[in-house]
């Protein structure tokens, strides 16, 4: 019975109130989904570097800057190479998951003009949409709108949902970003023309591992991380992540983000920066890899291989 100073409480037909607790000691799984996202962070971090060396290997073997490859090799290669492409974006979806959700990753929040965050989207998405047959274009775009945000973590936010544009979309369709205020955010919206999310999904689409075809038949590969990463930064921008579909019409996201009021705008980024960049790296077939790719964009590198040597560089030279 529920008593307050001696006193029993009764329902509305003078029966005594009663409450019924259940307590369930979570201890021992508390400790098991510690040791088990331990051991999948650990062995995820363990599998990228590796699979980073080979990926970066077989991408400059088929860039044919090493020299020219018979057709029948080439074939082979691009398979080696689409796969470990695969992998590394798997494994990097897991760390980039367990890093937000622990407040582990860090946000680098700077003012930019969103007009040319989807400018840069679009470009940096075009291979994509061009493999799936898919053309991207931003149309309603607001060109002074600006907001306060880390411009690699938005980029990534915004590749995770044009990618699922571009997937669903059938072939030769078109992708419509767009950017506006609304309701005193700064709406970017992603429309598809694909036949649109089910209804028993759609509760649980920002779910992790959540995908509307889970078949291991489905055509469309993916981690089923994508959704949760991208809500999960809007919400460290103080935004949010929603969406409209329609079977038979197609699907629109929107990433809702505060506006940023200020007097002036912001200067535009710079592309390519320094021509001399100093590369700290302890692992030797990243440094010898990320230093081969960079003179073939036309930097010059050195490579320190702990902090302190770098430091001493530093010191030493610009």
């Amino acid at each position: 019975y529920v008593h307050e100073m001696g006193r029993v409480y009764r329902d509305e037909d003078g029966s005594p109130v009663r409450m019924l607790c259940i307590v369930h000691d979570t201890t021992e799984r508390t400790i098991l989904d510690r040791a088990k996202n331990e051991f999948v962070s650990t062995v995820s971090h363990e599998l990228r570097t590796p699979l980073t060396s080979i990926k970066g290997s077989l991408g400059l073997i088929k860039s044919g800057n090493i020299g020219e490859l018979p057709d029948k090799l080439m074939s082979m290669l691009n398979i080696a190479y689409n796969n470990s492409d695969r992998l590394v974006l798997l494994i990097n979806d897991i760390l980039d998951m367990e890093k937000i959700e622990a407040g582990k990753m860090d946000f680098n929040m700077c003012p930019m003009i969103v007009a040319s965050l989807l400018a840069e989207a679009i470009e940096a998405n075009k291979g994509y949409a061009d493999e799936h047959d898919v053309t991207f274009k931003c149309i309603d775009c607001d060109e002074d709108l600006q907001v306060n945000g880390d411009r690699d973590r938005l980029m990534q936010a915004l590749a995770n949902i044009m990618s699922n544009a571009a997937k669903f979309s059938g072939e030769g369709g078109q992708v419509e970003l767009s950017l506006k205020r609304h309701d005193g955010m700064v709406r970017i919206a992603v429309r598809d023309y694909g036949e649109g999310i089910p209804e028993a999904f759609r509760d649980t689409i920002f779910d992790k591992f959540t995908q509307a075809d889970s078949s291991d038949t489905r055509q469309s590969g993916g981690t089923g991380l994508g959704l949760s990463i991208t809500r999960l930064i809007a919400e460290r921008h103080n935004g949010n992540v929603c969406f409209d579909t329609e079977i038979g019409e197609g699907t629109t996201f929107y990433i809702d983000l505060p506006e940023l009021r200020v007097a002036t705008r912001v200067s535009q980024p710079k592309v390519k920066g320094q021509s001399r960049i100093l590369i700290c790296e302890d692992e030797n077939d990243i440094a010898t890899l990320l230093e081969m790719m960079l003179t073939e964009a036309g930097y010059s590198t050195r490579t320190a291989r702990t902090a302190a040597q770098a430091r001493q560089m530093l010191a030493q030279g610009d």
